[in-house]
């Protein structure tokens, strides 16, 4: 069993990813796709609107973090990587 905060920042990823680029969620790995869908709060109800920030949705700073992590290993290119 995954921590709670974690459940949590994973379900909120899940609904963030929904509003991104097709050609980049397909840049993510399946299985880290399929670990955010089986360890996410199923019960958790998260709503996410691509017009506001994440700090105005008061997105988990797991979920900040794992959006951080997709962004450097996915869709960084290397130059922001070094940064």
């Amino acid at each position: 069993m995954v921590n709670n905060e974690y459940a949590i920042a994973y379900k909120e990823v899940l609904e963030i990813l929904k509003y991104i680029p097709e050609e980049d969620f397909n840049k993510i790995h399946n299985d880290t796709i399929e670990m955010f869908k089986t360890y996410s709060d199923k019960k958790y109800i998260f709503s996410y609107d691509p017009s506001k920030t994440l700090d105005e949705q008061n997105v988990s700073k797991r979920a900040k973090a794992i959006i951080g992590i997709l962004f450097r290993d996915y869709w960084a290119t290397p130059t922001q990587r070094k940064k």
